[in-house]
């Protein structure tokens, strides 16, 4: 139970094949061939990681026994990875199993170990230095330190011939320090000149516009881009369409591990890539988006935005997130994927006009946006600064209404899309706004706050960070700063920071220099609010944006969102807390996501002596009151009469079928 955030990583990884659905509740087609090796490497590097923090547990604990079992597994999980195999070396030789344990480093250098002085300096290795072999063994790692990456046996990139790219174990290559399955394919040279290219079959004046730019050799076209559809063609596009384009297959072995279907987050492409899922999660508890569901784990959000500023991106429809009877259910606002109103079908006017748009980009700008790793963020920054509402001066463009957590068909304008991203020069490229985080209100938990192992950090990107207001304080404070990346010579940078969505008054921006891009961000508890252009719609994420200004051109704004708690009935006297109650029935939307808020059956009555808190009362249903310190300490007394403090931790129950919920018992503090 205390592996909660990692076991909903890996929910989240096994979901793909095991419970995302099409929106239109069909199965995925069973695949009959045998899964290729490579594509289960994610699944068993999250489970070593898992194995990892139980084999410091037992290390620290002194559990010899157990840490080599653990560690036993973990070279099962990861038989490719030489620390996996140096470690469990160590731990055979500490134990006295010096022949195993010379078998396990041999098997460590052979994959790959190349740090020598670590065999020469560890006393956990002190048995070995005598043994025959071992001298081998160490000019061996010390080759491994100064030998050239090279590619793993049987790795080929493809080459891209026709509208087809097909991945496959021969061109996926796992790159453990990315954590990614990355496939590779190579272009074909496109010569400028050569226009007689196939027409785009669409006759939408967008898609005409494109098609003149491409005849005409001033727009870069579909050549070089990937488009990756993870639903089985339930909501695909046309090649006739997009010629050039190069659409993503995948071989039998590939798809038969789940490869092609649903999220993906640690499968990416060499080329830049737009893609889409039209699918959702539908378990009866835990239904949510593929956003959603990226967003419930932190690790999983981190490799989108690493696929994000490497030229990927997808649409997904909200499904269910997004809708009056259920409200705003995303706890963060990103760029790092588009967001359409609806179901099945809904993505796909958005993946069409970024297509265009990607492919009406001059040459020149393209190849420089492919190679910083901007072209998802441009073609963000276009979609926004296109929407119908925005006029050309750009005035509602530093709004919430032209940043959305999602968007609406009808706000859509492909030819202005097209036509913005033909004209851009690479000297009207915006800046970048990028945050950092500089301080933050410190919340301790188990008695600030009772949410387990949950935190408050849900994101930590430069263009978006995501907190939780999971602090029992009146006001939750950070102190952010923003720099302007990528600003061009010349030119000065002034930052607008501007609330674009929170309920009235209830946040408060104080700038702390000069040129404003540091400011406190304050954040006071506040009721569910309606969103200011879509009144049908609750929320409770507040979204400050911070855009750069550069005389010329406004950036995409850099986002800090703040979810509070949809469920918890909060009562102050001012900024003291009288009472939380954690199971207060919720009579409005929006709804509770029990990943991030867990069941909890209590209330708590604060106490005061003298303006200062003592402690509190927790009623339970069907319990005796109990009472604790200011501390988090649970007071009772011996069979005497003597008082007690006793130490509490909190748990989360994840039963099967269950709703996840958060228990608390007294710790057991007996070595």
């Amino acid at each position: 139970m205390r592996k909660f955030p990692v076991l909903v990583a890996i929910c989240c990884l096994l979901g793909s094949s095991l419970l995302a659905r099409r929106c239109a509740l069909r199965t995925p087609a069973r695949i009959h061939a045998r899964p290729a090796e490579i594509f289960s490497l994610p699944e068993n590097h999250l489970r070593a990681r898992q194995l990892t923090s139980a084999l410091q547990n037992a290390i620290r604990n002194q559990q010899l026994t157990q840490a080599l079992k653990i560690s036993s597994q973990i070279t099962q999980y990861t038989p490719a990875d030489p620390a996996a195999w140096y470690q469990y070396a160590c731990l055979l030789a500490l134990n006295g199993n010096d022949d195993t344990a010379l078998s396990a480093l041999t098997t460590a250098i052979r994959q790959g170990f190349s740090q020598p002085e670590n065999l020469l300096q560890n006393p956990q290795l002190a048995s070995l230095r005598s043994r025959p072999g071992f001298s081998l063994l160490l000019r061996q790692a010390s080759r491994n330190s100064t030998a050239p990456t090279a590619d793993p046996p049987g790795f080929s990139p493809t080459v891209l011939t026709g509208q087809t790219a097909t991945v496959s174990p021969e061109n996926t290559v796992w790159v453990p320090a990315e954590l990614s399955l990355i496939t590779h394919f190579q272009t074909p040279p496109q010569h400028h000149q050569n226009h007689t290219q196939t027409q785009i079959a669409a006759s939408a004046p967008a898609a005409a516009m494109v098609q003149q730019w491409i005849s005409e050799g001033s727009a870069a076209g579909f050549h070089g881009l990937l488009y990756d559809n993870r639903d089985r063609d339930h909501s695909t596009l046309q090649p006739a369409e997009f010629p050039g384009l190069a659409f993503v297959e995948y071989a039998p072995e590939a798809r038969a591990a789940n490869a092609d279907y649903g999220i993906r987050p640690f499968q990416r492409f060499n080329l830049p890539t737009l893609g889409n899922a039209s699918t959702a999660w539908v378990d009866p508890i835990l239904w949510r988006s593929n956003p959603r569901m990226l967003l419930s784990s932190e690790m999983h959000a981190a490799l989108t935005a690493q696929s994000w500023y490497r030229n990927q991106m997808y649409c997904y429809p909200e499904h269910r997130d997004y809708d009056p009877d259920n409200g705003d259910m995303f706890p963060v606002n990103t760029p790092f994927w588009i967001i359409s109103q609806g179901s099945s079908g809904s993505d796909q006017p958005f993946m069409k006009a970024i297509l265009l748009t990607l492919a009406a980009l001059q040459h020149e700008v393209r190849s420089e946006l492919e190679q910083s790793g901007r072209l998802m963020e441009i073609a963000q920054w276009i979609l926004r600064r296109s929407l119908k509402f925005v006029d050309t001066a750009g005035m509602q463009y530093m709004s919430g209404r032209a940043h959305p957590v999602v968007f609406q068909e009808h706000d859509l304008d492909p030819v202005r899309m097209v036509q913005m991203a033909h004209s851009l020069q690479p000297d009207q490229l915006p800046a970048i706004a990028e945050l950092s985080v500089i301080s933050e209100d410190s919340a301790t938990p188990d008695t600030d706050y009772f949410s387990g192992q949950l935190t408050e950090a849900l994101l930590n990107t430069p263009v978006a960070v995501g907190r939780i207001y999971r602090t029992l304080q009146h006001s939750r404070s950070m102190t952010v700063e923003a720099t302007a990346g990528k600003l061009q010579p010349g030119r000065s940078p002034r930052f607008h920071w501007v609330v674009l969505q929170s309920a009235p008054d209830q946040v408060h921006i104080t700038p702390l220099n000069a040129d404003r891009s540091r400011v406190e961000i304050t954040v006071t508890w506040g009721p569910t609010f309606q969103v200011p252009w879509q009144p049908e719609m609750n929320s409770r994420r507040v979204d400050v944006g911070v855009f750069i200004d550069d005389g010329a051109t406004v950036s995409l704004p850099a986002i800090v969102s703040t979810l509070l708690p949809p469920r918890e009935s909060r009562t102050y006297a001012g900024t003291r807390l009288i009472s939380v109650d954690y199971n207060s029935p919720q009579t409005s939307p929006p709804a509770t996501d029990p990943l991030l808020f867990p069941t909890r059956r209590w209330r708590d009555d604060y106490q005061y002596a003298n303006e200062q808190l003592t402690g509190w009362i927790r009623h339970t249903p069907g319990q005796r009151p109990a009472e604790f310190n200011h501390l988090g300490q649970l007071k009772n007394r011996t069979q005497d009469g003597q008082h007690l403090l006793l130490p509490v931790e909190y748990l989360h129950s994840t039963a099967p079928g269950q709703t996840p919920e958060l228990l608390w018992q007294t710790r057991n503090t007996q070595p």
